[in-house]
């Protein structure tokens, strides 16, 4: 369990890897240069996430025959429910809070939110992002696969953190309360 003075000590180690202001509000574009580097990686990686999977898990499917078009789209069919999943996450949490919050590159931190999915996550929106990486990074090339699930990863850590020490300062006990019962993912 986490106390007040712990989740403080946590906001002050997490100054160095939280988002600047200039990250949290140019989010939507950050997010964007990740899936675009990710998808460009594949001119010096010309092996698919999909074709290097079929290699590690099934090899002795061949390429070309039947088996191996199957496993591309079983492959491709558990990326779709990863998207899928992701969406419901994303528009569940996002009916709990105002549009203007949630398309707003300004951080709102003047009230706390602790309906729907919130109630579960302190950040469905970011969590959700997560699966919908995985899913579809399944199109890109193994390199590529990795580097956008590592960069949405750090990036979305790095957003909590900021959020969380803007709730702290702005909520103060309340917010502690909230830390302490519910997880951040």
């Amino acid at each position: 369990m986490v106390t007040g003075l712990q989740l403080t000590a946590a906001a002050v180690t997490n100054a160095s890897v939280r988002a600047s202001r200039f990250e949290f509000e140019k989010r939507f574009w950050i997010i964007s240069a990740i899936y675009l580097v990710g998808f460009l990686l594949s001119v010096f990686d010309h092996t698919s996430f999909i074709v290097a999977l079929r290699h590690l898990i099934a090899p002795s499917i061949t390429r070309g025959s039947w088996d191996a078009a199957a496993f591309a789209r079983i492959v491709i069919a558990t990326g779709a429910l990863f998207m899928f999943l992701s969406a419901a996450l994303r528009t569940w949490g996002t009916a709990y809070l105002r549009t203007e919050v949630v398309h707003d590159t300004a951080q709102h931190s003047e009230a706390l939110v602790a309906d729907g999915p919130f109630r579960y996550t302190r950040n469905p929106l970011y969590l959700a992002n997560l699966p919908m990486a995985a899913g579809i990074s399944v199109l890109a090339s193994r390199s590529g696969f990795v580097f956008l699930l590592l960069a949405n990863w750090i990036f979305v850590y790095r957003l909590i953190f900021r959020e969380e020490e803007s709730l702290l300062k702005t909520q103060g006990e309340s917010y502690r309360v909230y830390c302490r019962a519910v997880p951040r993912f």
